[in-house]
């Protein structure tokens, strides 16, 4: 239990952003835009609805994109990671192609709807449930990156990570 305390506490300070030197060109800013995924570590789950057939092993969990700014903030792109090999690589999504603004309004559809990618200030954008597959069953390290912009053209970023455990290990 105390390591899986740690290890949470870990993934949210590592999601809240820390300020960056370069200036309006960096993905920066003070605590501005904060995201998380629950559970976490998140267990291997049976497929259910759409998935399935297509996907043997699926873990469902929630990820929440909040807002700590006085203004809105814009979701202009949003990726998934995977840990392999020791470094992050791009894991597929399943659209085949960059994530931006529409989808994250259409997949960002519980919580405090962000219109038009705009969450407002003090406001949360939830995906319930927010899913990754695979064929192995094996569990894996993931992050969510947010890619965000206010009014003015300040970009920020976000990251949750999750744990995703191996299907054997209920």
């Amino acid at each position: 239990m105390r390591r899986r305390t740690f290890l949470s506490v870990m993934m949210t300070t590592a999601a809240i952003l820390t300020l960056c030197a370069q200036g309006k060109d960096a993905w920066a800013a003070e605590k501005a835009l904060q995201a998380t995924n629950t559970p976490n570590p998140c267990p291997a789950n049976k497929p259910r609805g759409r998935h399935l057939v297509k996907y043997p092993y699926v873990w469902y969990y929630r990820t929440e994109v909040h807002n700590f700014l006085k203004v809105p903030l814009r979701i202009v792109s949003f990726i998934c990671y995977r840990w392999t090999n020791n470094h992050w690589v791009n894991a597929s999504n399943i659209l085949h192609h960059p994530l931006r603004t529409k989808e994250f309004v259409a997949w960002y559809d519980n919580g405090d709807i962000p219109r038009n990618g705009w969450i407002a200030p003090g406001k949360t954008a939830v995906c319930d449930p927010d899913w990754n597959s695979n064929g192995t069953g094996k569990g894996q390290k993931i992050k969510w990156v947010f890619y965000a912009e206010d009014a003015q053209g300040k970009r920020y970023q976000a990251e949750a990570l999750a744990v995703l455990k191996d299907a054997t290990s209920r």
